[in-house]
């Protein structure tokens, strides 16, 4: 009997531990709005009332497409709506979406402070009223010319909601609209507005894609989108997935080559990636021409620091 490498290990514990979250979770999951046991898959016809929603989640800025079912007027399933984007596969955060709905600490209307700040001491309110003393605020602070003492709170999302708010603020006189998203897309996002000028998630034409390089983690832990896209449909023939990482568990031991590589060592190796791309002439110099700015400027020397690094940067890009 052969033994088992430590890849093949991580391999196989991994495949046992999430096969049941994978067949019973991610192709739909069932909400409790009355406190109800999950039961792990459709409930069958009630007769109440029944119907199905297409919908779009809101969970994280991806917005995969959902359907939604709804019986006696509430929530009690979720699933893929089958687009291009996601299928009919599901995030845990999105199964998790009827429990935030249904929560009991979920805000369901307006509440007006009656204590001192920060003794968590609130009423309820009508909207109506909610809406009157918003409008006396704003009208306070901007007729007294201190528009800029209003500031707005945002999530995340990718709906025109974002955009109305900052017109509006703008058009109210403030520039103080936060808006908190998480870490990560932000800092996709930062990366995407310095190479490309613009500060927008990008589309990626995946059947035209032969390499996957990804450094720290292969973006499938919870991200059923990716997933989807990257393991199904047309897939074109040869196509590695490469993974640039100290580190290989979980749904990582899906990538086709393990580049082990030390801890802190990423911007080296991309130093010595674009290095060899432009020493051995392998960019499109006719799209750097019409496209790119800076691209003269640029410092060339990341290949010489980063040592041993370019003769890495070659075997990637010659396999």
């Amino acid at each position: 009997m052969s033994k088992l490498t430590r890849r093949q290990l991580a391999s196989l514990c991994c495949a046992a531990s999430s096969a049941a979250a994978l067949t019973a979770g991610c192709r739909g999951q069932a909400g409790h709005p009355a406190g109800a046991e999950l039961t792990g898959r459709a409930p069958p016809s009630s007769g109440l009332g029944e119907r199905w929603v297409p919908t779009v989640c809101g969970e994280c800025p991806l917005g995969c497409c959902l359907r939604l079912r709804i019986v006696a007027g509430q929530a009690v399933w979720l699933e893929g709506g089958g687009s291009p984007w996601n299928g009919s596969g599901t995030c845990p955060a999105a199964q998790a979406a009827i429990e935030s709905v249904y929560h009991p600490e979920r805000l369901s209307g307006p509440l007006r402070r009656i204590g001192r700040r920060g003794a968590g001491q609130f009423e309820r309110i009508g909207w109506a009223e909610a809406i009157r003393l918003l409008a006396e605020k704003l009208f306070e602070l901007r007729g007294g010319g201190r528009p800029q003492a209003l500031l707005l709170l945002d999530g995340s999302g990718r709906t025109s909601t974002a955009q109305l708010w900052s017109r509006f603020m703008q058009a109210f006189g403030s520039p103080n609209y936060i808006r908190l998203r998480p870490a990560a897309e932000l800092t996709m996002l930062a990366a995407v507005a310095s190479v490309m000028g613009q500060e927008r998630l990008p589309a990626v034409d995946w059947p035209r894609v032969r390499t996957v390089l990804a450094f720290g983690r292969l973006p499938l832990h919870g991200n059923a989108a990716f997933a989807h896209q990257l393991f199904s449909g047309e897939q074109p023939a040869g196509r590695k997935i490469v993974l640039a990482s100290p580190h290989c568990i979980g749904a990582d031991t899906k990538a086709d080559w393990w580049l082990a590589i030390k801890p802190g060592s990423y911007p080296a190796l991309a130093y010595g990636l674009a290095h060899v791309l432009i020493r051995d002439g392998l960019i499109d110099l006719a799209f750097v021409a019409e496209r790119a700015t800076g691209f003269d400027d640029a410092d060339r020397g990341g290949g010489e620091r980063a040592g041993s690094v370019p003769g890495l940067a070659r075997t990637v890009l010659a396999n």
